[in-house]
């Protein structure tokens, strides 16, 4: 009982901690310690598990420390930083591949020789900690990797919830073509002689292809979703792109189709959850687009959608806020609201 209350309040007490170190840092006179405060409070929110909350001090904290590593040019700084990622990128390579032939040495009993293979892969890991990491200002390398983690969570969350959309589009696009086919075939059907009717076959042929060409869409998505799963791809744009590059022929056949035939607005969402950082010009026509269809009952679905995802996917705090008020979380198709979390406008009191 004792543990269990332990565990229980300590991040209670941490959580206060942080808010109370928080307090102080925003109100003291010197700028790097009130610099502190955002640092402080997003620390506090994620002991508190409130992720979502945290976000925006995370950004406050990255911005800042962009701008003290570029000496005040945020742009310069955020460049410095990403090329002195990539450098310890490559220093962590060599010292693993140090690593790898020290432990070889090792087994076969060369110790002597294993020994500066290890001394030259501690030296290296000393001088990046000493070169970059020591550099850093406070918290940005925390903020950085948070901020990147929700980012990729989202973006594939969004991916795969416009999977689901394809995957419906797919299977109502069958539905229609069947329903059409049947009403005019069977019209032009009892028209035909028997003879001829002999002649030219069975009907049946041409639900075939149909089932054929709704197998091969199918069979597109589910390469796309594998693609995304095995990290091969962030979002469907890129794994579409990789498909049409190195794809099997059927494959690259079926993306080229999807890319001419696909509607404005199924594009326009895979081109919006294709980037990290959402394209605001590309929400923007999306939040447009759902209004525009929102006076039909029969796009309920689709708007809802386009709504949903602009509110979970979005950085842009007012279009969110316009996102939810509008959002219509009932007609939501279920398949999307299983990938994406959503909000729709509080109920009136």
């Amino acid at each position: 009982e004792l543990a269990a209350m332990v565990s229980k309040e300590i991040p209670k007490v941490v959580a206060g901690t942080f808010g109370a170190l928080s307090s102080f840092a925003a109100s003291d006179e010197d700028k790097i310690i009130q610099n502190l405060a955002p640092l402080l409070e997003s620390y506090r929110l994620l002991e508190q598990g409130n992720i979502q909350d945290a976000l925006p001090f995370l950004e406050i904290v990255r911005s800042n420390g962009f701008k003290e590593y570029g000496d005040g040019d945020e742009t310069k700084g955020r460049d410095r930083f990403l090329k002195g990622l990539e450098w310890v990128k490559s220093q962590a390579k060599e010292i693993e591949r140090l690593h790898k032939e020290a432990k070889l040495l090792l087994r076969e009993g060369k110790e002597s020789e294993a020994a500066p293979k290890i001394q030259e892969a501690n030296g290296i890991a000393d001088n990046v900690q000493k070169t970059f990491f020591d550099g850093l200002p406070n918290g940005l390398m925390d903020a950085h990797r948070l901020l990147k983690m929700d980012a990729r969570f989202r973006m594939s969350r969004a991916n795969l919830a416009i999977l689901a959309l394809m995957k419906k589009e797919i299977q109502s696009s069958r539905s229609s073509k069947v329903e059409e086919y049947t009403n005019t075939w069977s019209v032009a059907w009892r028209s035909i002689p028997y003879g001829i009717k002999a002649v030219i076959g069975s009907h049946e042929s041409k639900f075939d292809d149909i089932n054929a060409e709704t197998a091969k869409s199918l069979d597109l998505v589910d390469e796309i979703e594998r693609k995304i799963d095995r990290g091969e791809a962030e979002s469907i744009r890129e794994a579409l792109q990789q498909i049409q590059d190195q794809g099997s022929d059927p494959l690259k056949t079926s993306a080229r189709e999807f890319d001419e035939s696909c509607g404005p607005i199924l594009k326009g969402l895979i081109q919006y959850v294709g980037d990290a950082k959402p394209n605001e010009g590309v929400e923007q026509a999306l939040l447009m687009g759902a209004k525009t269809f929102s006076g039909f009952l029969a796009n309920e679905e689709i708007t809802s959608t386009i709504y949903g995802i602009v509110q979970f996917y979005s950085r842009n705090s007012g279009n969110r806020k316009l996102a939810g008020e509008n959002l219509k979380v009932e007609k939501m198709p279920t398949y999307v609201r299983e990938q994406i979390e959503v909000q729709g406008p509080s109920p009136a009191l």
